[in-house]
């Protein structure tokens, strides 16, 4: 038996080649911009609790008389617990002594940050925390999150010149 010289060429042309690599980019960045996307919404979700609390505490802060109300928001999915108060003040509850040193590890002590989520990467890529205006706290305290929302009490007596915090 004769061996055949044959040998079989593969033409693909510029324009298939092209439309390939154009479609293969295309999906690359639609990926990208779904993930991207998906992080984002935790973000925002933390900004419009912050926003959200902030009006309740600037309405109450703004009241004639004493207030006093729950309030309970959505967080974003990964938030296990809200907290409040600054770094440096003492610890009100020794159950979130874990939470307290997490946060302690990755804040400034002299920052004015008053409201932090955890675990810190509950915000996504942007910030784990905030500063709120008008309050005041006895100390650090935490509030868990439940069903996909965090309660927490809002008060101020006619008296008084800041909202108080505290666990409902």
């Amino acid at each position: 038996m004769k061996k055949s010289n044959k040998k079989a060429q593969l033409q693909i042309s510029f324009g298939v080649m092209f439309s390939i690599i154009i479609i293969i980019a295309t999906l690359a960045i639609a990926g990208y911009v779904i993930v991207k996307f998906l992080s984002t919404s935790e973000d925002v979700e933390c900004k419009i609790f912050y926003s959200d609390l902030q009006k309740k505490i600037d309405e109450a802060w703004g009241s004639d008389g004493s207030a006093a109300y729950p309030f309970s928001k959505k967080t974003p999915g990964k938030t296990e617990k809200i907290c409040f108060g600054f770094i440096n003040q003492s610890l009100l509850d020794s159950k979130d002594k874990a939470v307290f040193d997490a946060l302690n590890e990755y804040s400034n002590p002299n920052s004015k940050n008053n409201l932090f989520f955890y675990p810190i990467n509950s915000c996504g890529e942007s910030a784990f925390a905030f500063s709120l205006k008008h309050i005041k706290s006895d100390g650090f305290f935490c509030v868990p999150v439940s069903g996909g929302e965090a309660n927490v009490k809002i008060a101020k007596g006619t008296f008084d010149a800041l909202v108080k915090l505290s666990k409902t």
